[in-house]
């Protein structure tokens, strides 16, 4: 992936639960963007741990229209 060299990696992180991914890929150079998750208790938990990250408390796939 030579490409992305001297590129920064941004993204966000989808059913994150307490962030464990998250910090695997930080530690690998990505930049993490964003937290979704619905769970309150990992919610708090990914704000205790990078409070500069935005949390996003919801579930934005519920699928309404079934």
């Amino acid at each position: 992936m030579e490409w992305l060299m001297g590129m920064e990696v941004t993204g966000i992180e989808l059913f994150a639960g307490a962030g464990g991914l998250a910090l695997g890929l930080e530690e690998a150079g990505v930049k993490g963007l964003a937290f979704v998750e619905f769970d309150r208790s990992a919610c708090d938990t990914l704000r205790k741990n990078s409070p500069s990250r935005n949390v996003i408390e919801d579930d934005k796939f519920i699928w309404k229209n079934l």
